[in-house]
C-alpha cells in the first residue's frame, strides 16, 4: 500500500502526466479507485464512531458515497464543455483523473484522521468536533479542487488559441465552484455522517434543510 502511494506524493507531476498524457491502465486506475475508497471509508469510520459503531460504519460508507457521486452529477457537464473548448484528452482519461483527485482529497483526510481522533477521544464536544471536521473537509476538497483548476487550465492553454483562453478560465472555476455546492448539499442531504451522541442510530437525517444553514446553527451553538 505505501509503496503505491508514495509516487502519489512525492512525484505528483510524473502521476498525473501518465493519467492525462498517456492510455493509463485501467488496473492502475482501478487501484486508485480502491485505495480512495479504503482511505475515504476509514474517515468516514472515524467520524462516525461519535455517535457509535453503527454510525461508523454507516459514515464508512456514505463517505465515498459522496464524493463519487458528486462527481458522477457534475461529469457529463466536465466532459461535454471540455470537448467542446477542445482538449485532446478523452473520455477515459477525463475520468481516470476524476478519480485521481478524489484519491488526493482522501489521502489528505487520511492526513488528518489522528486530528481527528483526538478531538474525538481527549476533548469530544460534539459541536466542536463537528466544526473541526467541516474545516478538514474543506481543506481535502480545496485541495482536489485546486489540483484539478491547475491541471485543467493547463488542458485548456494546450488545446486552445488565445481567444478562447478566458472563456475556458470562466468555466474551469464555475465547474470547481459547481463541484464545491453540489457536494456541500449532498452532504448534507446524505446525512449524519457524525450524529449526535444520545441520540439513536439514523441512516439518514429527516431536517428538511441545507448545509449552509446547518453549518450556522453549529457556529450558534459554539459562540
Amino acid at each position: 500500500m505505501i509503496q503505491f502511494i508514495q509516487p502519489l506524493l512525492k512525484d505528483r507531476k510524473n502521476t498525473i502526466h501518465l493519467v492525462l498524457e498517456t492510455e493509463n491502465k485501467t488496473s492502475e486506475i482501478i487501484k486508485l479507485f480502491f485505495v480512495s475508497l479504503i482511505f475515504f471509508g476509514l474517515y468516514g469510520f472515524i467520524i462516525g464512531c461519535s455517535q457509535g459503531i453503527l454510525q461508523g460504519l454507516s459514515s464508512s460508507l456514505k463517505l465515498p458515497i459522496l464524493f463519487y457521486a458528486t462527481s458522477f452529477i457534475c461529469f457529463p457537464t466536465l466532459y461535454f464543455f471540455s470537448s467542446f473548448l477542445g482538449i485532446k484528452q478523452n473520455f477515459k482519461q477525463l475520468i481516470h483523473f476524476v478519480i485521481l483527485c478524489n484519491t488526493y482529497i482522501s489521502l489528505v483526510l487520511t492526513a488528518f484522521a489522528p486530528v481527528s481522533f483526538f478531538f474525538l477521544i481527549a476533548a469530544y464536544h460534539y459541536a466542536l468536533f463537528k466544526l473541526i471536521n467541516i474545516l478538514i473537509f474543506s481543506a481535502a476538497g480545496l485541495t482536489g479542487i485546486i489540483l484539478f483548476y491547475k491541471e485543467f487550465n493547463r488542458m485548456m492553454s494546450d488545446a486552445e488559441d488565445e481567444l478562447k483562453s478566458k472563456r475556458s478560465s470562466i468555466f474551469i472555476k464555475a465547474w470547481s465552484l459547481m463541484f464545491a455546492f453540489i457536494g456541500l448539499q449532498l452532504s448534507f442531504t446524505i446525512s449524519p455522517f457524525f450524529g449526535l451522541p444520545d441520540a439513536p442510530f439514523i441512516l439518514f437525517t429527516p431536517e428538511k434543510s441545507n448545509f449552509f444553514m446547518n453549518f450556522a446553527q453549529t457556529l450558534g451553538e459554539l459562540f
